[in-house]
């Protein structure tokens, strides 16, 4: 239930604030674009993918942003329901954020809105709990990030939570060497190391909480 209503929660965020601000982003253009075309299309979700990369490594290494990312990863049965189950804090900060390269390589409304559809695809099926035969997941993770990968990242060991932080593309934690080493398991343990579920109005205050 408690992911059910952050899926509510963050559905609504979208044409109340996150749409509002994308179409703001794009229109703030610098009238400096390295690309266009097709080519163009092409290296904007590239980039777009790379800079969630960043975003969501800085998500664990600071602890404002880990203050609501941690949310996300308290949940101890992975599955799709996960995949939407951000606080509406997060949402929030991540769509400002985006705007920088928005408007920094003037990209299209149309680039972002694929690259969102393209980052809830990826998400639905990384979160799943989908057991893919081994041969071909193995091919597959080259190219994209798979349930396995995505797993480890959620496993309640804090080394592996702080790795493999790709969306979409699974290369860029090779290029920046934050990729696990760790296998998934059956028996991997889901959720944050030295923490438990929360309720719901512990989950929506928890940003605001004292330190411990």
């Amino acid at each position: 239930m408690r992911n059910v209503i952050f899926w509510a929660i963050n559905a609504a965020l979208g044409p109340l604030i996150v749409i509002p601000v994308t179409v703001w982003a794009t229109a703030q253009g610098l009238g400096w674009r390295p690309w266009d075309g097709w080519t163009g299309f092409a290296l904007d979700l590239v980039v777009l993918d790379l800079w969630i990369y960043a975003w969501h490594r800085a998500n664990h290494r600071i602890p404002f942003l880990w203050r609501f990312h941690g949310v996300h990863h308290l949940d101890q049965f992975l599955d799709t329901t996960t995949a939407g189950r951000f606080h509406a804090g997060e949402v929030v900060l991540s769509a400002l954020v985006r705007t920088v390269p928005i408007i920094l390589f003037g990209m299209p409304l149309e680039s972002v809105l694929t690259f969102e559809a393209l980052v809830l695809a990826a998400a639905l099926f990384h979160h799943s709990n989908l057991r893919l035969p081994a041969g071909f997941e193995r091919a597959l993770s080259w190219l994209v990030v798979t349930p396995s990968i995505h797993w480890v990242h959620h496993h309640a060991v804090r080394r592996d939570t702080d790795s493999n932080y790709a969306t979409v593309l699974s290369v860029w934690d090779h290029v920046f060497r934050s990729r696990s080493q760790t296998r998934r398991t059956p028996e991997m343990e889901i959720g944050t190391e030295g923490a438990g579920e929360e309720t719901l109005p512990r989950l929506l205050l928890r940003p605001f909480r004292p330190a411990r």
